[in-house]
């Protein structure tokens, strides 16, 4: 765990930077920024956050003591050899609470997440305000090659699939990207696999937030994911601001766990 302390972050992302990305990225889509507005200023209690994502050896000590299900990809239960220090994936968001709660911890809030990714300064990745393939697990440091346009990386993305085990040459160990760390130390928060958060997703949130309400939604249909992934070129997933949207059940995310206050 790493220490995030009291005080002020900036969370979300202003129109004009929405502006000035678009036209610096034109394959993103502007409709993809809707839900990160306004930016403001948000005031949170300290807390404790992973340094990185839960791994599988992480994980098999919590179904050895609880008899939980195992995820998929593991082999008879166990975590298939050489990939104990990567991220445990094929959990769902109420997998990856189980393990948290055991762990005596809790999924860090949507806010906790992105304080800890961008630290107090509003900065647009973990490590600074320019995108750098090299400093994140993406599908372009997987694969060691740049797409013009998406429809070249979604060719490319069909024909890696089809020669390459996901599993193992897709992610990496957690923190093979150390120069991507946080301000407060966090590593793979851009990158590597999604991570569940603890919020229902709402689109409307940051108005909310604007308002200093700070109370998460108390029901909805999708939960939050943050952090983008491996298969991912585009770079405004990466962003610390990004939010996505995901359903409960859905098994294809990481998570890293937060202590200390809600």
């Amino acid at each position: 765990m790493v220490y995030v302390t009291r005080g002020e972050f900036t969370l979300g992302t202003k129109q004009a930077q929405t502006e000035a990305w678009i036209k610096e990225h034109p394959k993103d889509e502007r409709n993809s920024f809707a839900d990160e507005k306004p930016q403001c200023r948000v005031n949170l209690p300290s807390y404790w956050i992973g340094r990185t994502e839960v791994t599988n050896a992480q994980y098999q000590r919590f179904i050895r003591a609880t008899g939980h299900r195992a995820p998929d990809y593991w082999e008879g239960g166990q975590v298939p050899s050489g990939l104990e220090s990567f991220p445990v994936v094929s959990v769902d968001w109420v997998d990856a609470r189980a393990y948290c709660e055991w762990a005596g911890g809790h999924l860090p809030t949507e806010l906790q997440w992105e304080k800890a990714a961008r630290g107090a300064d509003g900065r647009v990745f973990p490590w600074g305000n320019q995108w750098d393939s090299k400093r994140c697990r993406n599908f372009g440091l997987v694969t060691g090659a740049e797409y013009a346009t998406a429809e070249e990386y979604n060719r490319a993305g069909e024909r890696w699939l089809s020669n390459h085990d996901d599993v193992r040459e897709g992610p990496a160990a957690v923190g093979s990207c150390p120069a991507g760390a946080s301000p407060y130390g966090c590593l793979d928060m851009a990158g590597n696999v999604w991570q569940w958060c603890a919020d229902w997703y709402y689109e409307k949130a940051y108005q909310r937030d604007a308002k200093s309400d700070l109370t998460p939604p108390a029901s909805g249909t999708d939960k939050v994911q943050r952090g983008g992934s491996w298969p991912i070129d585009i770079p405004w997933y990466f962003r610390c601001a990004h939010r996505l949207n995901c359903d409960p059940v859905n098994p294809c995310v990481g998570f890293r766990c937060a202590g200390g206050p809600k």
